[in-house]
């Protein structure tokens, strides 16, 4: 029976408190009316959302009469909300459908925290899960795509999830429920409803149960996905260190070459499955290197590690100091200059330096390095250019854009945080001495 299982979805897995405010996401359909009529037999504290988005003409308006006067009949609050939903979608470059559903979530949500409600509920059900499920194979998609919709996600939850269609439209008719029909669910233009209209009922010529076999399944990969994620977690717990706004993660930890486990530890850095797939072959690759890009991160498949940084969309500041700072705020960090007379003490840190004082000129100017910059690293008697030396010191290409040079009279005098210039050495003889530290280095 669809109420009872309404229910112990809800008590299962523990989707709401008895005090808890419901926002109902109502479009006039027959399953969000058969959802809006469970929950006021149920007592739960509501209140009714309903998007137009001006698809239909005046069948649009016609949805948001039918769903304001339920609400009216309920004696609960009613809000609405217009979308010109066909320029959204132009403007963004997506489907129609897809617009709809970033517009209805964003603004269930706004309302949601506007009147302090606890629940966004959808009228999901078992077989759009299924159809989604379908939609997610199709388009290869990984465990998480394949279990279908999940029956909470945040603060949104779909408490008809264990329903077929049949079972809620059987619902509706026992209990002479009106709804309204939406037209554009009968075209088979959009991939959904192919599916629902031609490739479901096919499958359901094999497996008359089929929403109920998927369900089964359903629950059988949430729990692999679990266990997916578990062992990502621990994979980062374990294997991977954060520097700065930087991962290192250890190659070892990867060579077993599990694409799933992969595949989740890569999520939240943007990669698509298809560059994880290639990242994994590249690691069997005893040195090999390879740079990933995603729209928010750089993942640098370096000797020893992974390298993932965030995508910069500005070059490091170009800072002019005209020495009378003693400290200066950089996008690499806080730089502190402190001069003082030879007292025998120098820094050695990769993160400062000490300079003869009397060989800098100022202004001094903090910048990024350029192709073609050469200086005499600190030992050596010729010059090198600072290309080939990151090259030699094994700089990870992601963090190359970091790289920034001290510059006086035109002179590299250090290569910031990994080599000052031979030229700018403090000897024996030196008077006087500049000592410069980077604080929150972020260069690597």
């Amino acid at each position: 029976m669809l109420p009872e299982s309404f229910l112990n979805l809800i008590s299962e897995r523990n989707l709401t408190e008895p005090e808890d405010k419901w926002l109902l996401a109502v479009s006039g359909g027959m399953d969000s009316i058969v959802l809006v009529d469970l929950v006021a037999r149920m007592q739960q504290p509501f209140a009714i959302a309903h998007c137009n988005f001006q698809l239909r003409g005046e069948a649009s308006d016609a949805d948001e009469m039918f769903v304001r006067d339920l609400a009216k009949k309920h004696r609960v609050d009613f809000f609405v909300q217009h979308f010109n939903t066909k320029y959204y979608a132009d403007q963004g470059g997506v489907s129609t459908q897809m617009a709809a559903r970033r517009l209805r979530y964003a603004w269930f949500e706004r309302v949601r925290r506007q009147e302090r409600m606890d629940k966004i509920v959808t009228a999901h059900h078992l077989s759009d899960s299924l159809e989604t499920a379908l939609i997610n194979f199709i388009r290869g998609s990984g465990v998480r795509g394949l279990r279908g919709i999940r029956a909470a996600s945040g603060n949104i939850i779909r408490p008809l999830l264990t329903a077929t269609r049949d079972d809620i439209e059987l619902y509706a008719k026992e209990h002479s429920l009106s709804w309204r029909e939406d037209v554009s669910n009968q075209q088979d233009v959009y991939t959904r409803n192919y599916i629902r209209h031609h490739i479901v009922p096919e499958m359901k010529k094999l497996n008359p149960a089929l929403e109920h076999s998927f369900d089964i399944t359903s629950r059988r990969l949430r729990d692999a996905d679990l266990l997916i994620m578990e062992k990502a977690e621990r994979l980062m717990r374990d294997h991977a260190t954060r520097k700065g706004s930087d991962w290192y993660i250890a190659r070892k930890a990867l060579l077993p070459g599990n694409l799933a486990v992969a595949e989740e530890v890569f999520r939240p850095f943007g990669l698509n499955v298809y560059q994880v797939r290639d990242l994994l072959s590249h690691l069997q690759e005893k040195g090999n290197t390879q740079l990933y890009l995603s729209a928010s991160h750089k993942v640098n498949v370096d000797r020893k590690f992974i390298i993932v940084s965030e995508k910069r969309d500005n070059p490091p500041d170009e800072l002019t100091i005209d020495g009378s700072e003693s400290a200066v705020a950089h996008s690499l960090g806080i730089f502190h200059f402190q001069t003082s007379r030879n007292t025998g003490f120098l820094h050695r840190s990769p993160e400062a330096v000490s300079l003869d004082a009397d060989k800098l000129h100022y202004p001094l100017k903090i910048r990024q390095w350029r192709e073609g910059d050469a200086f005499q690293p600190l030992g050596m008697k010729g010059k090198k250019k600072v290309s080939d030396f990151m090259i030699d010191a094994k700089i990870p290409l992601n963090l190359k854009e970091r790289v920034c040079v001290l510059e006086s009279d035109g002179k590299i005098a250090w290569l910031i945080g990994y080599r000052p210039d031979e030229r700018f050495k403090v000897k024996p003889d030196t008077r006087r001495v500049t000592h410069i530290s980077l604080e929150n280095d972020q260069s690597v």
